[in-house]
């Protein structure tokens, strides 16, 4: 077994304990794409993680920096094994699939710099800033799943369907998880969409039941949901362009729409989607691509 093998094994058993419903969504890829899809959802799950492992900033930052010169060293090459076995698998398949695919560096670098907002301590200003954020998170994730998807090559889709699916993916997680976050005094949720209910940082984290708290959240889902709406719509322009291939990429809208109802349904509650719903939904919505 060569160690590329072994790095590639390492990222998909990293990624089924980490973030299994985007393991099971890289199962649906071509076999030939699928080692270097899980290699990307394992690369933006560890990241994801990093703000709830660490206990400072300052800890975080770091661990964000490192990931930010691994992707800008160029001297990381994979055909030479140049500075792979220093790295760890998961980096060293990274740097694997960024040279095999042709990712481009400032996509890798959106997702890994924007999570310096996930360790610092400032909420989430407005909904500006909020779509920020999430579009160099989810825009630059699903362009470079496409890219793997399309053999290396940029794909070319209507920007609309990146935008309202990141928008919608982006919205359904944080929203879903929003109690928790909050306990740790995290808001990724826009402040501005609290404020206007007169709901202050304070409420939010002491998570106060509040008919003001339970309007604010009912807003972002209705905005979630229209983004899912037409996220969906636009989804169907990729039969239209025999472009069938790059649909697996949207697959976080498969569970989305459900993650949004259940917030609204219970505003405040910690919530926990069944693995078999998710990975049902997954696959129905699989089928009909």
């Amino acid at each position: 077994m060569s160690n590329s093998q072994t790095d590639f094994e390492y990222c998909q058993t990293k990624l089924k304990k980490n973030a299994a419903f985007l393991h099971f969504s890289a199962l649906t890829v071509t076999e030939e794409a699928r080692p270097a899809t899980m290699a990307l959802y394992a690369f933006y799950a560890e990241l994801s993680r990093i703000s709830r492992q660490v206990t400072s900033q300052e800890m975080g930052e770091i661990r964000l920096q490192w990931w930010n010169d691994v992707v800008e060293d160029a001297t990381i090459d994979g055909q030479k094994g140049c500075g792979l076995a220093n790295i760890g698998p998961l980096a060293s398949a990274l740097k694997q699939i960024q040279r095999q695919y042709n990712l481009p560096q400032p996509e890798l670098l959106n997702i890994i710099r924007s999570r310096s907002f996930d360790v610092g301590t400032t909420p989430m200003p407005n909904l500006e800033a909020y779509q920020a954020y999430v579009m160099a998170l989810n825009a630059s994730l699903l362009r470079l799943t496409m890219q793997i998807l399309n053999n290396g090559e940029p794909a070319t889709i209507e920007n609309d369907l990146i935008v309202h699916s990141s928008l919608a993916i982006g919205l359904a997680n944080h929203l879903f998880y929003w109690p928790q976050d909050a306990r740790r005094n995290k808001l990724f949720l826009p402040l501005d969409a609290f404020a206007r209910q007169e709901v202050s940082v304070t409420g939010i984290f002491d998570i106060e039941t509040s008919s003001g708290l339970h309007a604010a959240l009912e807003d972002l889902c209705q905005l979630a949901l229209a983004h899912h709406f037409k996220a969906k719509s636009h989804l169907a322009s990729l039969k239209k362009t025999a472009q069938s291939h790059l649909a697996p990429a949207f697959l976080g809208l498969a569970i989305s729409e459900k993650m949004i109802k259940m917030r609204q349904k219970h505003p405040t509650k910690d919530l926990t989607l069944p693995l078999w719903r998710g990975y049902w939904k997954i696959w129905r919505m699989t089928a009909s691509l």
